[in-house]
């Protein structure tokens, strides 16, 4: 039967409070068919109705009442299902956005959906006895796996980027009183929500645009973990327990909100970090890296009175609040800076990551930050009670004993970039290109793929690494792929060529692994393999060095006569030709440089220049030191001397060598390294009545005020995590500063009367306080010990706060 779309859609209101709507634009009217088991079809091939706000466009609708329901129960307390077939076209359903109507606004992908489902009866979630006879709730359900590509609040600066997939459900609830004159179903109060788990728990990570900087996020949660559905009939979702949950609503008491343009209530998504993209300012390299902690991002209409527990990221933080507070006890900070050669790696303990407007701070975790005298489990005596945040430092090996020798080095050999990031599959070594340059260039290693900057030498070993856990396959295709990349550079593939032949040479030596006769940089490489790089390496400077000093010895012909030089009869002569050439060939007053040093070296040592023992200088004279050019060309004979040629062709195989800037070691260099050490420090929290002393006029400072350490969070740059000198060490109870505690339970006072006793102050403390002194000579130690303990509770019992 064919029926005009509007009278279907009025009838769909009444059953559905307005949840299915008409779509203006469709053309031509739906066919309805009814059966005799309560059951009815709307055909609406054009999709003329719609669903979820007018989000979602319906090619059919089913309609039922449950028949295994008493006869009585069908009009009054019975459901009313209904199932829509979403439009197969563009137009359908495949992006959703929820919002616009105040607060963060929602963008979706619906990656694949079921049916969507329909249900009126009365209200599930009120109390019984609120309830009106007749009033009737309307829930409409999308179910299927989604993509929340944003969660965009004031700007960027409030927004949340992609998360890992989801698997959840849109759900509309939409109440109609008992009685009511209006038929503007538009009018009524409802709310719509998204509630998901993560469909891929910890395999794949996402990097996640926020408020405090890009983020990489990863699915949290297992399968256990995942909400329980109400039944299999219906499949309509309760709204709790979920990781992923954002709910928004309307009424007629909201001006701007309407089903298509809801405002947001509240939002809470569960997620994992693994490593944020932080800059440490004043260090060189920093990254901030996390074993996996959970993040919760939420948004409330009304703000909390109360912070929240854990990490969080607030999006409707308000101006001078806490935007976002990170726990750092799961995270590991690397920093380096090139000048100094500082490399450190830092952990925390109770300290978290606070950000307010401006740069973020490291602030203490809880709000038990204090040092006190409290009884001790084992004896019920008082007994220092610490609870301040731990700041721990840890610095790799160190030289202990090295001799340093400056020795020049050839420039590193050719490498070039391929400048974008990729994504290599571990199952087949397969590669391909990274979408959206603008994402921060981090290493991202999951189960089935690893993410990485082919221009990172850091990223490729890793990469490398673990693709040859894999197999060698893996690696070899990786491999091959950078290569065929960076041979596009002539440069870099005329290099690979001559490495590469003498890599298969080497490969036969020394048995390497196939993989390593790929040449894909001075990296990644076996330690005969990276020698032979530098040997191909050093060898075309070498061969580059003595094409210049050939060249060299040509020009200088070539200046002679263009200078109309006559044949010198004499040494003096001869010298005086000299000068005048090198004046012009700056090259060749280098050589001639060379020369002199080597000969004056010979006078003094005569093992450490190479020459033969009859080649060695014999004087000081200018004719022992100064190179001539007859000693090259052997004209005249009378100054091109055997011994000045031969001294002539040693420092001619020395020159290339002084061209490229190596010199030769002399000696051994020795050196031991340490292992890693740490410190830990602890760190004073901040207290409002210790501020405001410091602030008040007219108090004079405390004597030990040079000596208290600061109480105020620690900025988050390399300057303050550095300074030692604020902070305490945290060490055994033997190497503990002396601190005086009262018997009120109060610690932390000033350390005047602490003193370390030496065994030999013992024995007039123990005269005077313990009586006579042991008798027996072995007994000291134990009875000087105890005497210092004794000594220290008077210092103690006389103190009074000054």
């Amino acid at each position: 039967m064919d029926v005009p779309v509007a009278r279907i859609v009025n009838t769909a209101r009444l059953m559905f409070n307005g949840a299915v709507s008409a779509v203006r634009d469709a053309t031509g009217n739906p066919d309805i068919l009814f059966s005799r088991d309560l059951h009815w079809r709307v055909e609406a091939p054009n999709g003329n109705l719609a669903a979820l706000g007018g989000r979602a466009r319906l090619s059919r609708l089913d309609v039922w009442w449950p028949t295994d329901r008493p006869a009585d129960q069908v009009a009054d307390a019975a459901p009313l299902f209904g199932k829509g077939t979403i439009l197969n076209e563009s137009n359908g359903i495949d992006e959703v956005e929820i919002g616009g109507g105040g607060g963060p606004v929602a963008r979706l992908t619906v990656l694949d959906k079921q049916p969507l489902r329909l249900r009126s009866q009365p209200p599930r979630n009120r109390d019984p006895e609120a309830r009106q006879v007749g009033e009737i709730e309307t829930e409409t359900v999308l179910s299927g796996r989604w993509r929340l590509e944003s969660l965009a609040h004031r700007g960027p600066e409030r927004s949340l980027g992609r998360l890992p997939l989801l698997e959840g459900s849109l759900l509309e609830r939409i109440s109609a009183p008992a009685v009511s004159n209006s038929i503007n179903y538009a009018a009524q109060a409802g709310t719509i929500s998204f509630q998901a788990f993560y469909a891929q728990a910890g395999t794949r990570a996402e990097r996640t645009a926020s408020p405090i900087g890009p983020l990489v996020t990863v699915a949290i949660g297992e399968a256990g973990d995942r909400p329980r559905q109400d039944s299999v009939n219906d499949g309509f979702p309760a709204r709790r327990d979920w990781p992923i949950q954002l709910i928004w609503a309307w009424g007629p008491e909201s001006e701007r909100a309407t089903a298509a343009r809801p405002y947001a209530h509240f939002m809470e998504l569960a997620t994992a970090i693994t490593k944020a993209g932080l800059r440490l300012e004043g260090a060189d390299y920093s990254r901030l890296d996390f074993n996996d902690t959970e993040v919760r991002v939420f948004y409330a209409l009304t703000p909390p009175s109360i912070p929240p527990l854990g990490s969080y990221i607030d999006l409707g933080a308000g101006q001078g609040a806490e935007v976002a507070r990170l726990d750092m006890a799961r995270a590991r900070l690397r920093v380096s800076q090139g000048h100094n050669l500082l490399s450190l790696l830092f952990r925390f303990s109770d300290l978290a990551l606070s950000f307010r407007a401006g740069a973020p701070e490291i602030v203490a975790f809880n709000d038990r930050c204090e040092i006190g005298t409290r009884p001790t489990r084992e004896t019920g005596e008082l007994g220092v009670h610490d609870t301040r945040p731990t700041l721990v430092v840890e610095f790799p090996p160190q030289h202990l004993f090295e001799e340093v020798k400056f020795r020049p080095d050839l420039i590193p050999p050719p490498d070039t970039k391929i400048g974008f990031m990729v994504i290599a599959v571990k199952a087949t070594g397969a590669v391909k290109k990274v979408e959206g340059e603008s994402l921060p260039k981090l290493y991202q290693e999951t189960a089935t793929d690893i993410t990485f900057d082919p221009d990172n030498r850091a990223h490729v070993v890793d990469a490398l690494a673990a693709m040859r856990r894999r197999s060698g396959k893996q690696e070899w295709m990786l491999r091959s792929w950078i290569r065929h990349q960076k041979r596009l550079d002539p440069a870099f593939r005329s290099f690979g060529y001559k490495v590469e032949a003498e890599l298969k040479k080497l490969k036969v030596r020394a048995k390497l692994p196939p993989q390593q006769t790929l040449y894909i940089g001075p990296f990644a490489l076996d330690v005969d393999a990276l020698h032979m790089v530098r040997k191909v390496h050093a060898d075309n400077y070498t061969a580059i060095a003595r094409e210049l000093t050939e060249k060299m010895f040509v020009t200088v012909s070539q200046v002679r006569d263009d200078l109309e030089l006559p044949e010198p009869k004499t040494f003096q002569e001869a010298l005086t030709q000299e000068l005048q050439v090198q004046a012009e060939i700056p090259q060749y007053r280098l050589f001639r440089d060379l020369y002199r040093d080597i000969m004056a070296k010979s006078l003094f040592s005569e093992g450490g220049t190479g020459l033969r023992p009859g080649d060695i200088a014999e004087g000081g004279t200018p004719g022992e030191l100064e190179f001539i050019f007859a000693a090259q060309t052997g004209q005249p004979a009378s100054l091109a001397t055997p011994k000045r040629q031969s001294r002539a062709q040693h420092v001619v195989r020395e020159f290339p060598k002084s061209l490229m800037g190596v010199e030769e070691l002399g000696g051994p260099m020795r050196a031991r390294l340490s292992g890693p050490s740490r410190l830990a420090f602890r760190v004073n929290c901040p207290d409002g009545i210790a501020a405001a002393r410091a602030q008040a006029e007219g108090l004079d400072l405390p004597e030990d005020s040079a000596e208290r350490l600061p109480e105020r969070p620690l900025k988050f740059d390399l300057e303050t995590l550095t300074t030692f000198r604020g902070m305490e060490l945290a060490v055994t109870r033997r190497a503990r500063s002396c601190r005086i505690r009262a018997s009120w339970g109060r610690s932390g006072g000033a350390r005047r009367g602490c003193q370390t006793l030496r065994p030999r102050q013992c024995w007039p403390i123990w005269a005077s306080i313990c009586g006579p002194t042991p008798p027996w000579p072995n007994a000291w130690p134990r009875w000087c010990a105890r005497c210092v303990g004794q000594a220290r509770l008077r210092r103690q019992s006389s103190y009074r706060p000054g």
